[in-house]
């Protein structure tokens, strides 16, 4: 959604209504975050939805996972 802008575009319009009615249902709030510090959860639901995340990801962390959880950690 533009900045300058309170209509979303027609493709998320359904969407945005979905979330706005869940959201007069439940207590929840919403908040952007940045894609570089998504990645992690990014990672996890494409693999998920591939079908390929081990099933012990969360003790035995696969590589690639560990360098994006990492990473913010060195950025100073």
């Amino acid at each position: 959604m533009c900045s300058t802008e309170n209509v979303p575009p027609w493709e998320c319009a359904t969407i945005f209504a979905d979330i706005r009615m869940l959201n007069t249902c439940i207590s929840s709030s919403f908040s952007w975050v940045p894609r570089d510090i998504n990645r992690a959860a990014h990672w996890i639901a494409t693999q998920f939805l591939k079908g390929s995340i081990p099933p012990d990801w969360v003790v035995n962390t696969p590589p690639f996972l560990s360098s994006v959880l990492i990473a913010p950690w060195f950025r100073f």
